[in-house]
């Protein structure tokens, strides 16, 4: 009973990128608080890889079912898809500061020539939590400080030194997550999220035709049972958590890439601009056209590091 009322709880908390930079960073004041009120059973999770410093304070920081001390100069590196959540001891108040990542859409695009290489990179970093101490691996700690600053100070050509940070810490990710197993935590079950298997389905196959009942099949679920546990854990139905997948990598693409509008709908998963359009303007509130000639009015919210407001999520 107890391991069902923890899948209950646990929320969906999703980012959307920034158009000029690859990271979303939650800084500043906002961030010292006192996190876990609701206790070790309000877990979450992000659509982006979460990197986080705790510069005072102590608690625990649960990820899955493993509570794990953190405490000032301790930094944090959790895959997407992966539930947590941080609980400050006794109601204490703890400065952190958080970066979070798309780890698939910045490595497929700093090597787009080598995707094998770039999914190579991104299975090795999204395999296995993190949580060590500046003294423990410092040289992971200098690089996620020297990002944070970078962010903060926004001095000249920081966007080029934040993309020239960002890979060089992927890559100690990769190699602490290849070379050193012994001291990362073992994979586990899905324990607390039993719609992952779907979650990664849908990212990896948003633009075919998804029915929820291949959904449900990968889950080993009955379609009626998959769709009750899905809107209990993400508070949406499978098909709207399908089409805010697409609708993010359509706007991916709007931002990144030169594809024509119709092109940018057939790979987002839209058979025709009439879908495309009434589905893209149903999550952002705008046409595919308007959102491409200014994506930075629509995003403004984000600079004051604010989860985007779709139902469900807070």
């Amino acid at each position: 009973m107890n391991k069902k009322t923890k899948r209950e709880t646990v929320e969906y908390r999703y980012y959307e990128m920034p158009s000029d930079i690859p990271v979303l960073a939650l800084l500043g004041e906002s961030w010292i608080r006192t996190y876990g009120d609701q206790g070790m059973d309000a877990l979450h999770f992000h659509n982006y890889l979460e990197v986080g410093y705790c510069y005072e304070g102590h608690g625990a920081l649960v990820i899955e079912e493993e509570a794990n001390r953190y405490q000032a100069d301790t930094f944090s590196i959790i895959p997407h898809n992966v539930c947590h959540t941080t609980i400050s001891d006794g109601g204490m108040l703890c400065r952190c500061e958080y970066l979070f990542v798309d780890v698939d859409g910045f490595l497929e695009a700093t090597y787009p020539n080598d995707r094998r290489f770039a999914g190579r990179l991104a299975e090795l970093i999204n395999q296995h939590p993190l949580v060590e101490r500046v003294q423990d691996n410092p040289k992971i700690a200098q690089l996620i400080l020297s990002l944070i600053d970078e962010i903060r100070q926004k001095r000249p050509f920081y966007l080029v030194s934040t993309r020239g940070l960002l890979i060089t810490l992927l890559i100690e990710l990769a190699r602490a997550a290849e070379d050193d197993q012994t001291k990362l935590p073992k994979p586990k079950a899905a324990s607390n999220l039993v719609i992952l298997d779907a979650l990664n389905y849908v990212k990896s196959h948003y633009n075919d035709d998804l029915k929820v009942k291949t959904l449900a099949e990968v889950c080993h679920m009955s379609e009626t049972h998959f769709r009750r546990v899905f809107r209990a854990i993400m508070s949406i139905g499978p098909l709207e958590y399908i089409n805010i997948v697409r609708v993010e990598m359509a706007c991916n693409m709007l931002r990144t890439s030169d594809y024509s509008i119709d092109t940018i709908a057939r790979r987002s998963g839209y058979p025709t601009m009439t879908t495309f359009d009434r589905n893209f303007r149903r999550v952002t509130g705008h046409t595919p056209l308007q959102w491409k000639r200014n994506p930075g009015n629509y995003e403004q919210k984000l600079r004051n590091y604010r989860i985007a407001p779709f139902q469900g999520w807070r």
